[in-house]
């Protein structure tokens, strides 16, 4: 049986999987269950981007240990990682690496 931080973990994948659902209805989303224990690595699947969901209290840690091994589990799945953080309050952050901001950017400049 899942302890409280997974369980609050589980629920945080099953919101943004439903909310990138409810905001892309003709992308590709998949929540990968059991990803923390499985092969299948990442929390969240949207079309080519593997997404990390981290659940934290009123503050967040950000380790680059952490944001390695997603880019590191994404690379291997042939997408490119993305890594949210969701408060307490149910604000998100999202974490891009430098390259993706970049691309990002420029799609939204021409946008």
């Amino acid at each position: 049986m899942p302890n409280n931080s997974r369980k609050k973990g589980i629920a945080c994948e099953q919101r943004l999987a439903k909310d990138l659902q409810r905001l892309f209805p003709n992308a590709k989303v998949e929540l990968v269950l059991n990803s923390g224990s499985g092969i299948k690595k990442g929390d969240v699947m949207i079309d080519n981007i593997l997404i990390q969901c981290k659940q934290g209290g009123k503050a967040i840690r950000i380790s680059e240990e952490n944001l390695l091994k997603a880019r590191k589990d994404a690379i291997k799945r042939g997408k490119s990682p993305l890594t949210m953080y969701e408060l307490d309050s149910g604000r998100r952050y999202w974490i891009l690496e430098d390259s993706d901001a970049i691309v990002l950017l420029d799609s939204l400049r021409k946008w």
